[in-house]
This record gives C-alpha cells, sequence and structure tokens, in this order.
C-alpha cells in the first residue's frame, strides 16, 4: 500500500470510528453527514469520496460492528475446545460487547426496521442472511 492508500484507508476508518461513536451518544437520527465531517474536520467531497452515499455510509458502520462483533467472538473461544466452555465464552462475549456498544446495536436495528430507506433495508436483509 502506498503513502496516498494508507491515508485513504486512515480517512475511511476514521470516518467509520466516528460514526459508531456518534451514532452511541448522538442517536443515527442525528447521525448526519453534516455533522459527522464537522467532527473529523473534512470536507463532504470526503465522506462521498468514500462512501457515496449515506445509505453506503450506513451499511459500513453495520459491517464494523459486526466484524468487531466477530473479532471479539473469534478471540473469546479461541482458547476453548469445542463444547460448554466455549460457548459460554462466545455467548458472554456477544453479550459483553452489545452493552458495550447498546447504542450501536440499538442504531442497527433502528435502521434494519426503517422503512423510509428501503435501499438500506434490503442491503441489511441481505447481510444478515
Amino acid at each position: 500500500m502506498n503513502l496516498r492508500e494508507d491515508s485513504a484507508a486512515r480517512t475511511r476508518a476514521a470516518l467509520v470510528d466516528s460514526g459508531l461513536r456518534l451514532a452511541e451518544s448522538l442517536g443515527l437520527a442525528a447521525v448526519s453527514v453534516n455533522v459527522l465531517v464537522a467532527e473529523l474536520g473534512v470536507s463532504k467531497g470526503t465522506f462521498f469520496h468514500h462512501f457515496g452515499s449515506r445509505a453506503n455510509y450506513l451499511l459500513a458502520l453495520h459491517r464494523e460492528f459486526h466484524e468487531r462483533l466477530q473479532a471479539d467472538i473469534d478471540a473469546a473461544i479461541a482458547p476453548h475446545p469445542p463444547g460448554r466452555t466455549r460457548l459460554l465464552a462466545g455467548s458472554t462475549a456477544y453479550l459483553d460487547a452489545c452493552l458495550r456498544d447498546r447504542g450501536v446495536k440499538a442504531l442497527l436495528l433502528e435502521l434494519h426496521a426503517d422503512r423510509r430507506q428501503p435501499a438500506v433495508r434490503a442491503a441489511l436483509t441481505h447481510f444478515l442472511r
């Protein structure tokens, strides 16, 4: 990865991290493009370069939440052989992550149920299968 690609990846990651943090504190409705770019001090063009639309951005938030959740679960179950202990470790990791990121989990459920954004809802339904 060259310097430009590395910088772009860091900017994209910062946009996603900020979105997850803002969703936790402000709720889904308040996570607008304007709030997000103001938080990071980047232009709207930067946002749209990386995501194209708010709907694509919300999908990226959803993916990132689930990727982090999967990583937490994988780390928790790794030292355990299949069985009760492994199941308990995975379940505990899942519940701990949901408690830690309860605002994000709530926003994802809200987003999934939001009938005003059919494209996002359809993509989430596909993603969850």
